[in-house]
């Protein structure tokens, strides 16, 4: 018999089954991957699988999954993981609803936080024998319409074959797991970057597939690699296809803020975003957007002339500026002529925090993957100015003639409320 110990459930398995409970129900065609349901391997034993399919299927529908026609359609409950299970059943029009049921209770389970030991009961008819049919053809064409009513309502019970030496099925250990660090670092991403409980999904969905938590069937490649891509992650995120579009488009806060490369032909995370969310570096988040210059300035008076002459004037400018209202400073001159410079010393002079955003690509500090031209340094601008104190803070935004290329009404944004030089 085959046995397998299944590892502590985490924030990523869970939403994996989440997410893959929402796929089967919106993709009602055939699996023929035999690797797409190991998802299911993480939170059922081979005896809990097996419990389960008799609440849900009568005896003669048992009895046909036991001897399919097919050798590779034939179900052994005693030697298959799972996961062979599950993806055998799938084949069988008749038996659709029932695994759309049995994985969406096993993720509702873990929402609801049930003891260990717990097993789902599907209630509801679990058909007759005039609902036994043969499997789909292993061609993967479209199944007709599945009879979703069937599948009844997902409650919990204490099931007596759960195996008493066993990890649940489906409750948490008392001991927190480390992965839930993952959630931590999305909750900073929804408070620092603003992000919808939505936005939230999508990031979590294409991270989940980059990682091989979420399987993605190899039917869904023939239609082009971004365009199947979206028709997966709105099954996954059951919604339309339509809605996952607005969210990765460009002027949207998730492309907007680096989490997505710029690539129309890819729908991947930025090596800056994959970094953050893996916990390879301890740098806040916001410091990818903008950061505090810590370095040494150079002295007001090495500036000579221009301190002597418009020094006077800016500190005035900028230190009887109402509060609540901003002072924008625009510095020009030839490359390499000191105007970040001056702009850090007279931040030092007023004992201000200079707060500099980061660079475009001409800056090198942007991966050219991750930047997203004026439209990321204005979402940078906003974070920045939300963050830091408007009255002890001078935000400095170098190569600022580079925002223009963005719509006019971007502009608008440099009329705020703390000071900014831009040069």
């Amino acid at each position: 018999m085959k046995s397998k110990k299944k590892p502590q459930l985490t924030f990523a398995k869970k939403a994996t089954i989440h997410f893959f409970a929402n796929f089967l129900k919106n993709h009602d065609e055939c699996i023929m991957d035999d690797d797409v349901f190991e998802v299911v391997d993480e939170f059922l034993l081979p005896s809990e699988t097996e419990a389960l399919f008799r609440r849900v299927f009568h005896a003669g529908q048992i009895k046909l999954l036991q001897n399919a026609h097919h050798e590779r359609l034939k179900i052994d409950f005693k030697n298959d993981f799972p996961s062979d299970v599950f993806a055998k059943a799938w084949n069988y029009r008749f038996a659709r609803p029932r695994i759309v049921a049995l994985v969406r209770t096993l993720a509702q389970l873990h929402v609801d936080g049930f003891n260990a030991g717990t097993l789902p009961t599907i209630t509801g008819s679990r058909g007759t024998n005039s609902d036994v049919s043969a499997p789909e053809p292993t061609t993967g064409s479209a199944a007709e319409s599945a009879d979703r009513s069937a599948s009844g309502a997902a409650t919990g019970a204490t099931s007596p074959n759960a195996p008493s030496d066993t990890a649940s099925a489906t409750g948490n250990t008392s001991e927190e797991p480390a992965d839930d660090d993952l959630k931590q670092r999305f909750d900073e991403l929804k408070t620092t970057l603003h992000l919808s409980d939505f936005e939230c999904d999508v990031l979590l969905v294409v991270f989940l597939l980059e990682r091989h938590h979420l399987p993605y069937p190899d039917s869904l490649t023939a239609g082009g690699s971004t365009t199947s891509l979206i028709q997966f992650f709105a099954k996954c995120l059951d919604c339309p296809e339509t809605k996952v579009r607005k969210a990765l488009s460009p002027n949207e806060r998730l492309r907007r803020f680096g989490c997505f490369t710029n690539r129309p032909d890819r729908i991947v995370l930025t090596n800056e975003m994959d970094f953050f969310l893996d916990g390879l570096d301890d740098k806040p988040l916001t410091s990818r957007y903008f950061h505090k210059y810590e370095d040494e300035t150079l002295p007001w008076n090495f500036f000579g002339e221009i301190a002597r002459e418009h020094g006077d004037l800016l500190k005035k400018i900028i230190s009887k500026r109402k509060n609540g209202q901003g002072v924008n400073i625009l510095l020009y001159g030839a490359p390499g002529t000191g105007k970040t410079s001056f702009a850090r010393a007279l931040a030092k002079e007023l004992n201000l925090d200079a707060i500099c955003i980061t660079e475009t690509i001409s800056g090198g500090t942007i991966p050219p993957e991750m930047s997203a031209g004026a439209s990321f340094r204005f979402g940078a601008m906003h974070l920045a100015a939300e963050r830091a104190d408007p009255e002890h803070s001078l935000l400095i935004v170098d190569e600022a003639d580079a925002l223009l290329g963005d719509p006019p009404s971007d502009i608008a944004f440099l009329f705020g409320s703390a000071p900014r030089l831009s040069d």
